[in-house]
């Protein structure tokens, strides 16, 4: 029992060391620009290992992926973040177009407020940063308001509406809206849900009253009381109707314009940027001017005019050209004007001198003079002499030397030496210098001594000898050499090559080894003690392997899931066994890899070490 408690601790040890170098050797997060990416840190949300973040996108005219659907279901990228690719799920949406997401926990167990988002938020991560807003569809809940990190959330942020009970939550408006669309559509587009809601449950005594109600909207807008008055004015028989569907209602909708807290709509011009009008360019002969005019950027009436000068434009320099030029020589320097025009007007910007530098001399074929021929016993010599072409003057005159002449040489056939006279070897002679060479190209000088070629030696036979000797295997037949030399001098006189017959094989019996449930057995054959060959007969005559004569074991050994293959696999197998995690194949013989009759951690430790190369089955007895 006591070892059975310290392998499932040991178990557990190992695949938490496993997780961390899984979580080390993961690495940052590389934000693809076709994804969308969420981070769950911070949602308090508890994530498990198998918990997924759902993308619900809707919005515009595109058809929404149904909600909880598993289509909407990202794929973790480790670290918390999320991502989710819309072209992978075969969602195509367009580049411009304005999109809502709302974050989830697998099938809507947690969930984000509303988030706009384009295509250009591909490669963004979205994230929750704490805050808790009402939901726009139903105020008896709460959602995290979802932003998306380095975004304009003004652009891409939450979306902005007004709930249920009449509160504005989030700071984004839909493409092409503005803050009194928002509330227009609040009193009769969706009156039947928002407005009849906002007068039920918020308008009561002790509460709010609608008056409060239409001017804290209002302020949260940023509307005046006048735009709320024409707003209420033109929308009133849609806002009666709107009411009139809830029978129940105990509260009138009463809004007055004298009571409101809002601000008038009283018009302050707002001036925008200075633009220019009437403009005259400046050239570089005259100036310009132009008219800064001031609009209001509401009303777009004009709040001021100024007349303003543009300074005169400097010259335009073109191209600087060369004029009056005097070309130089060898002998002499040369000599232009530099002189650059204004490209515009053509005006005289700048002159200025300039000299051409004396031409080089140019050199022509160099000359030999003053030439002293080489011969084979002294070397020659001459002048090597330059003249300009164009006024003939010597530019460089240069000593040089000629190499040694070639030797004119003579064969001088071999003399042979003979019993009673020496001989001289064959050579050449040079009948200039009289030198003696070796070689016909007369490169390697010699001397009479050199050539000279000893009287003849009449060699004494010895013994015959074997040198060289190679011996016989069961293999291969040996040999070696029979060597007669001479008594006096040593000098091999004969040798004749010799064969030593190979040897026949020296076979012992090998008995046959039997096969366990996890060990190989072999099977009963004959040995050569000298070469190492391995025979069926004892006669030597039928070959066979090592392969040839294993005996299969029952089971692989350590082969714990039977796929046949020992791996990482079986290492894993064996610690979901131990920690009692439900594994589809378990070959408890196969996995019992020290033999000792119990499967434990040390049998995935042996495993590893095997894989790792550390030791190997044949050196690992049973119960190590």
């Amino acid at each position: 029992m006591f070892k059975k408690i310290i392998s499932l601790l040991l178990a557990v040890m190992m695949i938490m060391s496993l997780v961390t170098v899984m979580a080390t050797s993961t690495g940052a997060v590389e934000y693809e620009n076709t994804k969308l990416y969420f981070d769950v840190n911070g949602t308090g949300w508890e994530m498990g290992a198998k918990d997924k973040v759902g993308f619900y996108i809707y919005g515009d005219d595109f058809e929404p992926i149904a909600w909880g659907g598993k289509k909407t279901l990202g794929t973790s990228e480790g670290d918390g973040i999320f991502s989710f690719d819309p072209a992978a799920k075969k969602i195509e949406l367009e580049e411009g177009v304005q999109y809502k997401v709302i974050f989830t926990k697998n099938m809507g167990e947690e969930q984000s407020a509303d988030l706009y988002f384009d295509t250009t938020c591909f490669g963004h991560v979205a994230y929750c940063n704490g805050e808790m807003i009402e939901n726009t569809v139903d105020s008896t809940k709460k959602s995290q308001v979802a932003l998306w990190k380095d975004l304009d959330p003004e652009q891409y942020g939450p979306v902005k509406g007004i709930t249920s009970l009449g509160n504005v939550v989030g700071t984004c408006l839909p493409q092409g809206k503005t803050d009194e669309d928002l509330f227009n559509t609040w009193l009769i587009e969706t009156g039947p849900q928002s407005l009849k809601n906002a007068m039920k449950y918020t308008v009561q005594p002790g509460k709010k009253t609608s008056q409060q109600l239409v001017d804290d909207i209002g302020a949260a807008l940023g509307l005046t009381k006048d735009f709320v008055k024409s707003a209420i004015e033109e929308n009133a028989a849609g806002i009666a109707e709107a009411l009139a569907l809830d029978t129940t209602l105990t509260v009138k909708f009463d809004w007055k314009y004298d009571d409101s807290t809002l601000p008038s709509g009283a018009h302050t011009h707002t001036p925008g940027e200075a633009v220019q009008e009437n403009v005259v360019p400046a050239s570089c002969k005259a100036e310009g001017s132009y008219d800064e005019v001031v609009y209001c950027t509401e009303c777009g009436e004009e709040i001021s005019r100024e007349t303003k000068t543009i300074d005169k434009l400097a010259h335009t320099p073109g191209e600087a050209v060369q004029e009056n030029v005097v070309p130089a020589s060898c002998k002499a320097e040369g000599s232009y004007d530099e002189v650059v025009y204004c490209t515009e007007c053509g005006e005289e910007i700048s002159r200025e001198a300039k000299t051409i530098d004396k031409l080089a001399h140019t050199p022509g074929e160099a000359v030999q003079e003053n030439v002293v021929p080489a011969s084979c016993k002294a070397e020659g010599s001459y002048d090597e002499v330059v003249y300009c072409t164009e006024c003939g003057e010597e530019l460089s005159r240069t000593p040089k030397t000629i190499e040694l002449a070639a030797h004119t040489l003579t064969e001088v056939p071999e003399v042979p030496a003979t019993t009673e006279a020496e001989g001289v070897m064959a050579h050449y002679e040079c009948s200039v210098c009289k030198k003696l060479f070796s070689d016909a190209e007369g490169k390697n000088e010699v001397t009479a001594e050199d050539l000279v070629i000893p009287m003849l030696h009449v060699h004494t036979p010895g013994e015959a000898e074997q040198e060289d000797i190679v011996p016989a295997t069961c293999k291969e037949a040996g040999s070696y050499n029979l060597v007669v030399r001479c008594t006096e001098c040593g000098e091999i006189i004969s040798s004749d090559p010799k064969t030593i017959e190979m040897l026949d094989h020296n076979i012992e019996l090998v008995e046959e080894v039997p096969a366990t449930k996890t060990v190989d057995g072999v099977k009963q054959h004959y040995k050569c003690t000298m070469c190492g060959d391995l025979f069926l007969d004892k006669e030597g005559t039928q070959p066979v392997t090592a392969e040839d004569l294993v005996i299969k074991a029952e089971a692989l050994r350590g082969d714990a899931n039977g796929d046949g293959v020992v791996d990482i696999v079986d290492v894993t197998t064996i610690q979901r066994y131990l920690a009692e995690y439900e594994v589809p194949v378990f070959d408890a013989t196969a996995a019992d890899a020290d033999l000792d009759g119990e499967v434990d951690i040390i049998d995935a430790t042996l495993i590893q070490r095997v894989l790792l190369n550390i030791c190997n089955w044949d050196k690992v007895p049973a119960n190590a």
